[in-house]
């Protein structure tokens, strides 16, 4: 966090990130009222540290706050990093979450960045004085400015150069960067007061900005104010601020985003098409010239009526010269406008909510032309060591390729998970495929030092756990670990409310896993597609079974090796070989 002169407010949202879980470390910019004080008041409870910027003068040198910033990222020792300021409030868009649970959620999904939708709290009259509560004082807002839209500002700290200067501050840039599709929550609150604002903006930013950052386009928020402004705001003019509306307009922007991006791939898709059309034509064009040609060659016996043709086959030939002409023009300029939207900012930035569409929406990858460049995945590892590439699933690489099918198989059953869902060691997949749908999120852990869990007990066990009582049950990659297995399916389906459903995978092949055998779990199995038939079908009706059994041979082997979803070809993740299986995705219905 830095801060210049912030006494009235930094104490305030020091306290709303501690008790978010969140821990600070400020850089005070020369302040001349008691703003480190009040921060260092709260060391050992939550503050880290207190420094005040190295620097000569009192200019207001916004790079060198921001490289001090870039420079604690890498040394602080934090799992996750939030570029942050001192009249903020941050927070997470599901209300049952806090900013640090969300953020770990974000981690679990396999993002590595985080953007905010900022809203600004104007005054809209002068009664503010310190020590008021900040949402009583300030209920009326209005979205941030076009020059703040972007507020790509938390990151997972493991990431290598990220750069905050080159973008004035408002997005932590990096490679390899995956920013989470749903924005987090920013309150901002720049401005308290008619005295406030004219003491800040006429006397502490103006005078204080350096020419050099004026000149890149930065601090352009203060332009038009000068020493006869009004800082005090028509609430008229302002929306109330009402948190639960807002959250649902941050929902509802993410599936407008995911609507603009189909409309964007319809329009690329459109645009291939009539670039091969124009490509067909093109080719058509050709064969015609040859056979006018080769009938010219083929009549030059006959003088009188070779002549006569001559005559039509030159016209013909002009006229189908004009059109190659034409059609080569059309298609050069489709190659150019496909080749600026792929490279186009809005494509690279958007990317990460493609991949999120092609998982929620169910919608096909993208298939590029052979016509039109298209990034590829990177070749994939030659599969001959003895050890793997990863020890870890493939986690450290990307997406691992188990997690590509339960993805999948999550998305097509997302209207399966309603009302009360009871989900293994965190309700991740509840919130991201159930939504709003969700009545009631529980968590069922065998750990007792699990902090999400709700229900602590073993399936297999004979721990008493609540039946009858969910509509669905995300059961992924667990029931392996139970040796057991019968009587943790019995029980499974027994937790389920009439109507209510089972939506379970287990591995057919995988690494053995060794993460829990500190609490007694131990990998147990693994399926053919028959024994998990013979299983279920003990304790269901045919009719309400359903399996799905993914993967072929170069999926199971790379798997094993640890490679991710990134690293194979779509064609290669789409093709399902029964005799080489991955994984099993079984839905199951309980009988009212």
């Amino acid at each position: 966090m830095s801060a210049f002169n912030e006494a009235d407010i930094i104490g305030a949202v020091i306290e709303h990130l501690i008790d978010q879980r969140v821990s600070v470390y400020l850089i005070d910019d020369g302040s001349s009222d008691d703003t480190v004080d009040i921060a260092r008041s709260f060391l050992n409870r939550g503050v880290l540290g207190v420094e005040t910027l190295a620097k000569s003068g009192q200019a207001f040198d916004w790079s060198a706050v921001l490289r001090r910033k870039q420079e604690l990222a890498r040394s602080l020792g934090a799992d996750w990093v939030l570029h942050h300021d001192a009249d903020e409030f941050r927070e997470s868009p599901w209300p049952e979450i806090d900013l640090s649970e969300g953020i770990q959620l974000v981690d679990r999904l396999g993002y590595n960045a985080i953007d905010f939708r900022l809203l600004n709290f104007p005054p809209v009259d002068d009664t503010y004085e310190r020590g008021d509560s900040i949402p009583e004082k300030f209920r009326f807002f209005e979205p941030g400015a076009a020059h703040d839209r972007v507020q790509i500002k938390c990151w997972k700290a493991s990431v290598e150069a990220v750069d905050l200067v080159s973008s004035g501050g408002h997005h932590a840039e990096f490679a390899e960067q995956r920013v989470f599709p749903i924005p987090f929550l920013l309150r901002h609150y720049p401005i308290r007061s008619q005295r406030h604002g004219a003491r800040k903006v006429l006397q502490e930013r103006q005078a204080r900005f350096v020419e050099s950052e004026r000149a890149k386009g930065w601090h352009v928020q203060y332009d038009a104010i000068g020493p006869d402004h009004v800082f005090l705001r028509n609430p008229d003019e302002l929306k109330l601020y009402e948190a639960a509306a807002v959250r649902s307009e941050l929902a509802l922007s993410h599936r407008a985003a995911l609507s603009a991006l189909d409309a964007l791939q319809a329009e690329l898709h459109q645009a291939e098409s009539r670039m091969h059309a124009q490509a067909d034509a093109q080719a058509r064009i050709s064969e015609n010239l040859a056979a006018a040609e080769h009938s010219l060659a083929s009549t030059q016996q006959a003088l009188q009526d070779a002549s006569a043709r001559l005559d039509n086959t030159h016209r013909e030939v002009t006229l189908l010269s004009g059109k190659l002409a034409e059609a080569n023009t059309g298609a050069m300029l489709l190659a150019a406008e496909i080749e600026a939207l792929r490279a186009s900012r809005s494509w690279r930035v958007t990317r990460p909510l493609r991949w999120a569409a092609s998982v929620v929406e169910g919608a096909p990858r993208e298939q590029p032309s052979a016509a039109v460049p298209a990034t590829q995945p990177p070749p994939a590892p030659a599969l001959t060591s003895l050890a793997p590439l990863s020890a870890s699933w493939g986690t450290d690489r990307g997406l691992p390729i188990d997690r590509h099918f339960i993805h999948a198989f999550l998305a097509k059953h997302a209207e399966d998970i309603r009302g009360r869902v009871l989900e293994v060691k965190d309700s991740g997949y509840t919130h991201v495929f159930g939504g709003d749908k969700v009545l009631e999120s529980a968590v069922l852990d065998i750990r007792q030092g699990n902090t999400l869990a709700t229900i602590v007990g073993d399936l297999a066990g004979s721990t008493s756990l609540p039946e009858g009582r969910f509509d669905c049950f995300i059961l992924t990659q667990t029931l392996h670990l139970i040796f057991d297995l019968q009587a943790a399916v019995r029980r499974a389906l027994a937790l389920l409310a009439p109507g209510g459903v089972l939506l379970a995978t287990v591995p057919a092949v995988s690494r053995v896993s060794d993460e829990d055998e500190a609490y007694g779990v131990q990998d147990c199995w693994r399926l053919t597609r028959s024994a998990v038939e013979r299983v279920f079908l003990r304790e269901c009706h045919p009719d309400d079974l359903s399996i799905e059994t993914h993967g072929n041979v170069r999926t199971c082997a790379a798997f094993l090796y640890g490679l991710a979803t990134e690293e194979l070809e779509s064609s290669t993740l789409s093709f399902d070989d029964p005799l080489f299986p991955l994984i099993h995705c079984i839905r199951v219905v309980r009988r009212s």
